[in-house]
């Protein structure tokens, strides 16, 4: 008995051990329900925001379209307009014009008959004071004068009116043009634009012809003339360096300097020119020669000059009457002439 007790009594235990297990486990199926449910509600929320924000999108984007479309139709109906409006006015001012040129010619027609009925009375006034009967009674025949021509103001005002009219059109016409051309230049691509090779050869090249120029203009511009102030008549020293001779061979040492200077001026351009052209040199052991036929081209385009302008000036007398003198300029030397005359 007292083992069916002990028995009886840990079956008890485990029964309410069991209980409460289930009571647990009942505990967290809630729980785990709820948090179903929960996950349930937040879902259908996603996606009743996801439908309208799908509703949303597709209204503005049928709105969007609606407007472009009445956008495009309100345009063409414009443009529509627009040049019906043109043919209309265009058409009323051909009109207006082929009427005043009838009634000009009506109001021609009508003062040369006027003019007629006036010479006609005026000869058969002068033949009856010929014949010695004055017309009777106390009137006179006299010419009568051609009418002034004049327009009808109402036919003016019209005219001026539907000229405005024109201009207004073609004004909006043209501000419409400029618009769609505006759109047109803003939709391409920006363009590239190369920059200027600006080398240090050719930057020295500048300068030394730009100083080369500056001593030819001193030495033509300032001619110097030979002393012979210091000389004593049948004496001429050797080493005196003031005499005439001294002077004349310095002057002379300073043109062939000069001469010399453009010919090596000369070959360091061409030979500048060659580098930059694909092909027109040839390399040596020592140094690049340009190739003949490119130093030849380059030796005719610099020798020829253009005639770019021509001055004509009143002659001061006989002498310089019809004489042409040629003039060779930089190009900012002719910036500044063409300055002066339009200035």
């Amino acid at each position: 008995m007292k083992s069916q007790a002990s028995d009886i009594e840990n079956l008890k235990f485990k029964l309410e051990a069991k209980n409460d297990d289930i009571k647990e486990l009942k505990k967290a199926l809630k729980l785990r329900a709820e948090e179903v449910s929960e996950v349930n509600v937040r879902l259908g929320l996603a996606e009743k925001k996801l439908e309208n924000a799908s509703k949303d999108g597709d209204e503005r984007a049928s709105n969007v379209r609606r407007k472009l479309d009445e956008a495009t139709a309100m345009l063409k109906k414009k443009e529509k307009d627009y040049e019906e409006t043109m043919d209309v006015l265009q058409l009323d001012i051909n009109t207006l014009e082929k009427e005043k040129v009838e009634l000009k010619e009506k109001l021609k027609i009508i003062s040369k008959k006027a003019m007629v009925e006036g010479l006609s009375k005026s000869h058969a006034f002068s033949a009856a004071m010929a014949g010695g009967s004055p017309p009777s009674g106390g009137a006179s025949f006299t010419p009568s004068a051609p009418a002034e021509v004049r327009d009808s103001p109402l036919l003016l005002e019209q005219i001026s009116a539907l000229k405005q009219a024109l201009v207004v059109t073609k004004e909006e016409s043209w501000r419409l043009r400029c618009d769609r051309m505006k759109q047109q230049m803003a939709s391409l691509p920006p363009l590239h634009v190369p920059r200027k090779d600006c080398s240090s050869d050719i930057v020295q090249l500048t300068k030394k012809t730009s100083a080369l120029l500056v001593d030819l203009y001193k030495l033509s511009s300032s001619p110097k003339v030979v002393d012979i102030t210091r000389c004593q008549p049948g004496v001429e020293s050797a080493t005196d360096t003031t005499s005439p001779t001294h002077q004349l061979v310095r002057a002379a040492t300073r043109v062939v300097q000069h001469q010399r200077q453009a010919t090596s001026l000369q070959v360091e351009i061409m030979n500048v020119l060659a580098k930059h052209r694909l092909g027109a040199q040839v390399h040596a052991d020592f140094a690049a020669f340009p190739m003949p036929a490119v130093s030849k081209v380059l030796k005719e385009k610099h020798g020829e000059t253009k005639c770019i302008a021509r001055i004509s000036l009143p002659a001061l007398d006989a002498t310089t009457s019809g004489k042409i003198i040629p003039l060779q300029v930089q190009p900012h030397q002719f910036r500044l002439i063409h300055d002066r005359f339009v200035c």
